[in-house]
Order: C-alpha cells, then structure tokens, then sequence
C-alpha cells in the first residue's frame, strides 16, 4: 500500500557528475575536468484517478489479508474447543462405561449362580461375556481418544504434546457439557457481513478488483509529467585558460496520449472486468453459504435441545423404573435379573444424553463459527 501511495507524491533526486578527459587540438595538450550536481524534481499529476485507483486497490488487499488473518483466528479457536469438548466427553464416558461394566459384572455373576443351580442356559451365560468384552473393547480405545485429543490442542496453542497436560480434575468441575450457554439470539443476516471475517475479505477482495478496473480504464486517458531540473558546477581546462562555472534550471512538462496499442489496454480493461465479475461471484456465493451455515446450525441446535429434554424425561422416568422395580423385588415379585436389565437400561439412556450433549456442545461452536463472533 505505501508502494501505491509514493506514486502520487513528488519524487526528488540528487545528481552528480564527474569526469576527465584529454583533449588534443593542433598539437595544443588539453586536459579538461569537471564537476556537475544538481536537484531533479519529478510529479505526474494523478488527474484521471489512477494512483488513486491503485492505493485503492492495495488498501483493499491489506483489509483482505487481514481479514482473513480473523477468520484463522477463528479456525483455530473452533479447533481447540472442538478437542477440549471431545476431551471431556471422553473423560466421562470413561466414568460411565466403568458404572456399565460394574453393573454386567453383577448380572454375570447372577446369571453364573443361576447357571450352576441349572436355572440359566449357556446362551445367557456367554451373551453376558460378550456384552463385556464389547465393553472392554470399547474402553480400551478411550485412553488413546483422549491422549490424541490432548496432543491435538497443544499443537493449536503451540506447546510441546509431550509436556502439555490437561487439567481432567478442573475440566469435570466446570463440565461445560452440563453447563451450554445458550444460543446467541437477535442475529439478523445484515449482520453477518460485518461480523463473518470471510464475507468481509471478499468485499475487500470486490473493492480491490473495482479500483484496478478503474486503474485499467485510465490507461485511455492522456498522462501529463512536471519535471525541474537545477544544476551547477565547474569545468577547470589543465591549460592557461580559466575555469568556467555555470547553473542552470529547467522546467518542463509533458503530456502522453496513447494512440495506437495494439488494442493492450482494451485487453488489460477487459481481463480486469472480468475478474471483477468473478470476484462478485465469490462474494454472493460465500454470502449464501454463511447464511445456510448459520440457519442450519441453528435449525440444528433447536432439534438437538428438544432431543435432550426428551432423552431427559426418558432418563428420569427410567430411573423410577429402577426404584420400583427394586422394591418389588424386594417384595419377591421380579428376579435379580431384570433389576440389573433395568439399571443397565437407565445406563444407556444416560450415554444417549451424554452423546447429546457432545453433539449440542459441538453444534454451538459450529454457530458461534458461523456467526462470525468467535
């Protein structure tokens, strides 16, 4: 941009000239010397815009890059909250899966007490074995989810993995899955092209491709120059003659009309159109694809939160299933076994909500993303 910028002020140079000659006229030996300085003085008025036109230009590529320096920021805040929550909804699926595996260690141990008393089949007895090695199997991957998460966010803050920790104690404190902000509210589309750092580079991007057009088309227009010119110094002869000193200065101004191109500028306006026409393209199709992301995330969030008071009024009507049907067992009505089905039936309600609340917590970094607020 000050490269565009220093074109419309006056440029100022120093001169200086030094030389010796040897100078032989009819056997007379002259050696003539001189020494030459001056101040040069050059302005091209920027009359039809042009200069102009290309500071425009590059300022509008410096909001630009800018911007788009946000929308990084941006991506990389996402990412590491998109680790974080998948790091803690690790953590307490691990906790939930040991609360499961405790419960089918009950049930097996029934169904093995029933199996010696000839009360239970083989088939009951190894569906039990399957259902916790499946567990077993499922918890196994669990730790290496989480390191590869950890690892993830320290690479996005720039720490080293191998030293970066998180704090697991402070993270299942807090438990932001339990705790979602609500969804932002009174967003209209307007503004969106103020917030989202993406839309805003491509309005740079549309400027700066409207200021070059107009950069092209004052090609066809005369260019005028002012030029001064101050000079002195001295020419000292080695001989009996003396040394001649002078100045001078010189005004002059000039004019530049082009006249036959071979139709170049026609072709630089015309490619200059048309990548204006295509930067306009790219802005109405980034427009339309924020506003999509940001009805759909929050179509989504409305969806998911009416999952989530479902999936709660399932969970609290399940773990009354699981007091009563204890009670009547006590009462000797129902067997140990579905007391256990029931209190592993409550278990997989509370992975549905816990897998709930990934995808609500997901989906509202998506929108604040889409939003364009971080």
């Amino acid at each position: 941009m000050k490269i565009a910028q220093s074109t419309r002020i006056p440029t100022i140079a120093a001169l200086a000239n030094s030389g010796k000659s040897h100078l032989d006229i009819e056997q007379i030996d002259i050696t003539p010397s001189g020494v030459l300085g001056g101040i040069r003085v050059a302005w091209e008025p920027d009359i039809f815009g042009q200069k102009r036109s290309d500071t425009d230009a590059a300022q509008a590529t410096v909001l630009g890059a800018q911007q788009q320096f946000y929308a990084a920021q941006i991506l990389v805040a996402s990412e590491i909250a998109h680790y974080y929550l998948q790091a803690l909804h690790n953590k307490k699926q691990q906790a939930l899966l040991q609360r499961t595996q405790m419960a089918l260690k009950a049930l097996q141990n029934y169904i093995e007490g029933r199996f010696n008393a000839g009360q239970a089949s083989a088939y009951e007895r190894n569906e039990i074995k399957i259902k916790r090695h499946s567990l077993a199997a499922k918890q196994a991957i669990l730790d290496a989810q989480f390191i590869a998460a950890q690892n993830a966010i320290a690479v996005l803050i720039g720490e080293t993995p191998q030293h970066f920790k998180l704090d697991i104690g402070q993270m299942q404190n807090v438990d932001i899955l339990s705790h979602l902000p609500r969804p932002p509210k009174g967003i209209q589309p307007a503004d969106l092209l103020h917030q989202r750092p993406d839309i805003q580079a491509q309005t740079a991007n549309v400027k700066a491709h409207a200021a070059k057009l107009a950069s092209a088309k004052a090609d066809l227009f005369p260019r005028f120059t002012l030029d001064f010119l101050w000079q002195t110094g001295r020419i000292k002869l080695d001989a009996d003659l003396p040394t001649l000193q002078a100045w001078q200065n010189v005004v002059s101004a000039g004019i530049q009309l082009p006249i036959f191109t071979a139709g170049r500028i026609q072709a630089n306006i015309q490619a200059s159109d048309e990548r204006l026409q295509q930067a306009l393209l790219q802005y109405d199709r980034t427009l339309l694809q924020a506003l999509a992301e940001v009805e759909n995330h929050y179509q989504q969030q409305f969806s998911l939160t009416q999952q989530a008071r479902l999936l709660t009024q399932a969970s609290r009507t399940q773990q009354q299933q699981v007091r009563d049907i204890q009670k009547l067992f006590q009462y000797g009505d129902y067997t140990f076994d579905r007391v256990l089905q029931a209190l592993l039936d409550a278990l997989t309600l509370e992975e549905k909500q816990l897998e709930n609340q990934l995808a609500c917590a997901m989906n509202l970094v998506l929108l604040y993303k889409a939003i364009g607020v971080g």
